[in-house]
């Protein structure tokens, strides 16, 4: 483990060096800030798919990769070559809107064991989600059980592709 974070920590450099900016301290995660290279985090994702490297998680600010020490050298090697292999362009830097804390209108518990149906976001302004959307745990949801849809809420679901949600049937 010790020998492979080492390499890690050489693979991260040269990242660093070639332009990238990278966030975190988790030895065995690569966690790359997409928009300062110039791409959303699905971009640089779906880059990576093509060379088929799975990426643990990407959304528009970031991509996450986990690394295992069950992987080879030529593995890194693919990484490290398939990310320098992407052009740089000018960082982007419009951010994710700020959300205002949703009204509480329903206990969590109450939410959840309400009926439910699942709408598309633009149909859930000023009902009560159901059961919160997150993309990869654990992320922190944009809204909770019992929390109401507004215009802001709206907003950060489309900010992450978040078509749909599961609101309570009042």
């Amino acid at each position: 483990l010790s020998e492979f974070i080492l390499k890690i920590d050489k693979l991260k450099e040269t990242l660093c060096k070639n332009g990238y900016s990278l966030s975190g301290d988790e030895e065995l995660k690569l966690t790359i800030n997409a928009k300062s290279y110039g791409y959303k985090g699905d971009e640089i994702a779906h880059i990576l798919r093509d060379n088929n490297i799975e990426c643990e998680f990407a959304d528009p600010d970031f991509v996450v990769l986990m690394l295992t020490p069950a992987m080879k050298d030529s593995d890194l090697i693919k990484i490290e070559k398939s990310l320098l292999d992407i052009e740089k362009k000018c960082e982007i830097t419009d951010t994710s809107p700020e959300v205002v804390k949703p009204k509480k209108v329903m206990s969590v518990r109450d939410a959840m064991l309400s009926l439910s149906q699942t709408v598309s976001v633009n149909d859930s302004v000023g009902k009560i989600i159901a059961t919160p959307n997150i993309s990869c745990p654990p992320a922190v949801p944009i809204i909770v059980s019992g929390e109401k849809v507004d215009e802001d809420v709206l907003s950060v679901f489309e900010y992450y592709s978040i078509s749909e949600c599961d609101v309570v049937i009042e």
